[in-house]
C-alpha cells in the first residue's frame, strides 16, 4: 500500500531546478569522512616529525656547540654582514613574535571569534599557544648555549635549542595555510608564508643568536604540534555537520503551479 499523500508524491515526481542542483554540488566536495583518509595521513605526518625532532634533539646533545655544518653556515652569513643588514635584521626578527606574529593572531583570533567559527578557533588558539608554552619548556629541559662567535647586535640571554622566533613563524605560517587551504589563495599564501618564516630564521642566523640547527629544530618541532592539532581538531567541515549558513533551495516551477491550483 502507498501511504505516501498526494503532495509528497507531486514532490518526489519534481524535478530539481537547476538552481538546487547547482548548490548541492557546490557542497558536495567540502564535506569530509569524520575520521578519514586525510586524517590518518596528517596524525602519521606529525608523528614522523616528532620522530625527526627526538632524532635531531639527540644529535643535538652530542654537539652542544655546533655541527661542523652548524659552523661553517654561520660564518657564511657572517661574511655577508654590512651596517645595512644589521639595521634590517634586528628590525625584521621582532615580527617574528612580538611585532608581527603576536599582534596578527590576536586580530585573527577575534576575527574567528566575531564570525563564529568555533572549531578553527580551537585550532588556532591551541595551535600556537601551545607552541608559546613548549617553547620554553623545551629550552629549559636541553639547555644548549647560544652562539658566541662574535658581539650580536641584538642581546638575547635565554637558552639557544629550539629557537623560538623559529617555532613562533613557523607555527603561524602553518595555521594561516592550513585554514585557507580550501580557497583558491591556498598557493599564495604557501609562498608568502615560506618566505615569511624563511626571512625570520635568516635574520637569527645574521644576528649570531642561533645554530641552524636550532631554527631547524624549531620549525620540525612547530610542524609536529600543528598537525598533530589538525588531525585531532580537524577545523574543515564534516560530513553530518550542519551549515552555519546553509544555502537556499528554491522552490520548483512544478510544485509551485500544483499549490497554486
Amino acid at each position: 500500500m502507498n501511504w505516501k499523500t498526494t503532495s509528497e508524491q507531486s514532490t518526489l515526481n519534481t524535478p530539481r531546478s537547476p538552481h538546487n542542483a547547482a548548490v548541492e554540488q557546490q557542497a558536495t566536495p567540502y564535506l569530509v569522512p569524520r575520521f578519514g583518509t586525510a586524517r590518518r595521513f596528517i596524525l602519521l605526518s606529525a608523528g614522523l616529525t616528532g620522530v625527526l625532532f627526538v632524532i635531531l634533539t639527540v644529535l643535538v646533545g652530542q654537539a652542544p656547540y655546533g655541527f661542523a655544518w652548524d659552523v661553517a653556515l654561520l660564518r657564511a652569513i657572517r661574511l655577508t654582514a654590512s651596517p645595512f643588514l644589521d639595521v634590517w635584521a634586528v628590525r625584521l626578527t621582532g615580527l617574528g613574535v612580538s611585532w608581527g606574529v603576536v599582534p596578527l593572531s590576536i586580530l585573527l583570533g577575534f576575527g574567528l571569534l566575531y564570525r563564529k567559527y568555533w572549531r578553527k578557533l580551537c585550532f588556532f588558539c591551541l595551535s600556537l599557544l601551545g607552541c608559546a608554552v613548549i617553547n620554553p619548556l623545551a629550552k629549559l629541559c636541553f639547555q644548549r648555549i647560544r652562539p658566541q662567535f662574535w658581539d650580536a647586535p641584538l642581546s638575547e640571554f635565554d637558552y639557544s635549542y629550539p629557537s623560538g622566533h623559529a617555532m613562533a613563524s613557523m607555527a603561524f605560517v602553518a595555521v594561516i595555510i592550513i585554514l585557507v587551504w580550501q580557497s583558491r589563495w591556498r598557493w599564495s599564501v604557501f609562498a608568502i608564508g615560506v618566505g615569511f618564516a624563511a626571512t625570520i630564521g635568516w635574520t637569527r642566523l645574521y644576528l649570531g643568536v642561533h645554530y641552524p640547527s636550532d631554527i631547524l629544530g624549531g620549525w620540525i618541532l612547530s610542524l609536529s604540534w600543528c598537525l598533530g592539532i589538525l588531525g585531532w581538531i580537524w577545523p574543515f567541515p564534516q560530513r553530518g555537520d550542519r551549515p552555519s549558513n546553509p544555502p537556499q533551495l528554491k522552490p520548483s516551477t512544478t510544485l509551485s503551479t500544483q499549490r497554486r491550483l
